[in-house]
Protein backbone atom coordinates (compact mmCIF):
# COMPACT_ATOMS: atom_id res chain seq x y z
CA UNK A 1 0.00 0.00 0.00
CA UNK A 2 1.49 3.39 -0.92
CA UNK A 3 2.40 5.85 1.82
CA UNK A 4 0.68 8.61 -0.14
CA UNK A 5 -3.00 8.05 -0.95
CA UNK A 6 -4.83 10.36 -3.32
CA UNK A 7 -8.33 10.53 -1.90
CA UNK A 8 -10.00 13.27 -3.91
CA UNK A 9 -9.96 14.38 -7.51
CA UNK A 10 -12.32 16.93 -9.03
CA UNK A 11 -12.41 17.63 -12.74
CA UNK A 12 -14.29 20.66 -13.98
CA UNK A 13 -16.41 20.35 -17.09
CA UNK A 14 -15.64 23.82 -18.46
CA UNK A 15 -12.28 25.23 -19.51
CA UNK A 16 -12.96 28.57 -17.81
CA UNK A 17 -13.29 27.03 -14.34
CA UNK A 18 -10.27 27.82 -12.09
CA UNK A 19 -10.62 24.39 -10.43
CA UNK A 20 -9.77 22.26 -13.47
CA UNK A 21 -7.72 19.62 -11.68
CA UNK A 22 -7.78 19.78 -7.91
CA UNK A 23 -6.35 16.87 -5.99
CA UNK A 24 -6.37 16.66 -2.20
CA UNK A 25 -3.46 14.44 -1.24
CA UNK A 26 -3.86 12.65 2.05
CA UNK A 27 -0.65 11.58 3.81
CA UNK A 28 -2.40 8.98 5.98
CA UNK A 29 -2.90 5.37 4.92
CA UNK A 30 -6.62 4.67 4.87
CA UNK A 31 -8.76 1.76 3.71
CA UNK A 32 -12.32 0.53 3.78
CA UNK A 33 -13.31 -3.03 4.62
CA UNK A 34 -16.07 -5.03 2.93
CA UNK A 35 -18.31 -4.10 5.87
CA UNK A 36 -17.84 -0.40 4.94
CA UNK A 37 -15.70 0.35 8.01
CA UNK A 38 -12.95 2.95 7.53
CA UNK A 39 -9.53 2.38 9.12
CA UNK A 40 -6.23 4.31 9.10
CA UNK A 41 -2.68 4.04 10.37
CA UNK A 42 -2.22 6.91 12.83
CA UNK A 43 1.07 7.00 14.77
CA UNK A 44 1.86 3.44 13.57
CA UNK A 45 -1.39 2.06 15.03
CA UNK A 46 -4.45 0.76 13.21
CA UNK A 47 -7.33 3.06 14.17
CA UNK A 48 -11.07 2.69 13.46
CA UNK A 49 -12.24 5.93 11.82
CA UNK A 50 -15.92 5.10 11.60
CA UNK A 51 -18.56 4.14 9.07
CA UNK A 52 -21.01 6.65 7.64
CA UNK A 53 -19.70 9.42 9.85
CA UNK A 54 -16.43 9.65 7.87
CA UNK A 55 -16.78 12.51 5.35
CA UNK A 56 -16.28 11.45 1.74
CA UNK A 57 -14.38 12.81 -0.01
CA UNK A 58 -12.03 13.95 2.74
CA UNK A 59 -10.83 17.53 2.57
CA UNK A 60 -8.60 19.79 4.66
CA UNK A 61 -10.39 20.81 7.85
CA UNK A 62 -12.98 18.00 7.82
CA UNK A 63 -13.81 16.73 11.31
CA UNK A 64 -15.97 13.90 12.65
CA UNK A 65 -16.64 11.74 15.71
CA UNK A 66 -16.77 7.95 15.37
CA UNK A 67 -19.21 5.74 17.26
CA UNK A 68 -16.68 5.23 20.09
CA UNK A 69 -16.46 9.00 20.70
CA UNK A 70 -12.98 9.53 19.20
CA UNK A 71 -12.71 12.91 17.42
CA UNK A 72 -10.73 13.18 14.18
CA UNK A 73 -9.72 16.10 11.98
CA UNK A 74 -7.78 16.47 8.72
CA UNK A 75 -4.88 18.83 9.52
CA UNK A 76 -1.99 19.48 7.10
CA UNK A 77 -3.20 16.62 4.86
CA UNK A 78 -3.10 14.08 7.70
CA UNK A 79 -5.90 12.53 9.73
CA UNK A 80 -5.25 13.28 13.39
CA UNK A 81 -6.94 12.31 16.62
CA UNK A 82 -7.90 15.56 18.34
CA UNK A 83 -9.66 14.23 21.42
CA UNK A 84 -12.31 12.02 22.93
CA UNK A 85 -15.89 12.83 23.81
CA UNK A 86 -19.14 11.13 24.67
CA UNK A 87 -20.18 8.82 21.80
CA UNK A 88 -22.99 10.19 19.62
CA UNK A 89 -26.47 8.94 20.50
CA UNK A 90 -28.29 6.68 18.06
CA UNK A 91 -31.99 7.29 17.60
CA UNK A 92 -33.31 4.02 16.20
Amino acid sequence: MPAHVCIRTIRATTKSCPYKDITMALNTRIWMTGALDWFAFIDDEEVFLGRREVPAPLDEGDAWINEAGVMFKVIDSEIRIVGKTEPPKKYW
